[in-house]
């Protein structure tokens, strides 16, 4: 199974920018480089404007693309190599951190995908938990601040099939 490892200022600006939006879906750049054995993720950049629903998040390509300008000119030695969104759960119908048939759609080969599930927490809104691995190293999760949150990392493999990556990430986890 290919690595995903995330680095803590990437780690950070996804957490902190998926809370920040909770109850609509948030949208970002992940910067980085690939290697033989999978990813890592140094910096994740959220696109401020996106234009963000329940259940769904969309950007503008004019803006992506000035985006996407800076980032190859400041030289900073890494590539955009993915993204990463929300998906957020409503009452009745929890959000999965799986890629939905239009993530696939819009999908690379080759690019890695972050999704973060965000649904409220049984416990109060004050609850928090430490981060863990879940199911071998596959996805991260936590509570916080009454939200259940569960992080997991695909790489599109072509043909609408994306294969999971294992998500190392030492802030997370504290190791």
């Amino acid at each position: 199974m290919k690595r995903l490892v995330i680095e803590p200022p990437a780690f950070l600006s996804m957490i902190v920018s998926t809370v920040e939006t909770y109850k609509l879906e948030n949208y970002g750049l992940l910067l980085g480089y690939k290697l033989t054995y999978g990813f890592v993720v140094e910096h994740a950049i959220p696109i401020i404007s996106a234009k963000r629903s329940v259940y769904s998040v969309g950007f503008n390509k004019k803006r992506e693309r000035r985006v996407l300008e800076i980032i190859r000119n400041v030289q900073m030695g890494l590539e955009v190599v993915g993204d990463f969104h929300s998906h957020t759960g409503l009452k009745n119908w929890p959000a999965e951190p799986v890629p939905s048939p239009d993530d696939v759609a819009s999908m690379e080969r080759g690019k890695v995908y972050i999704i973060i599930s965000v649904n409220e927490s049984r416990f109060t809104k004050a609850a928090f938990s430490s981060w863990q691995y879940i199911q071998e190293g596959t996805g991260l999760k936590a509570t916080l601040l009454g939200l259940e949150m569960v992080m997991k990392a695909y790489e599109y493999t072509g043909d609408d099939k994306v294969s999971e990556l294992r998500v190392i990430c030492p802030l997370a986890t504290g190791i």
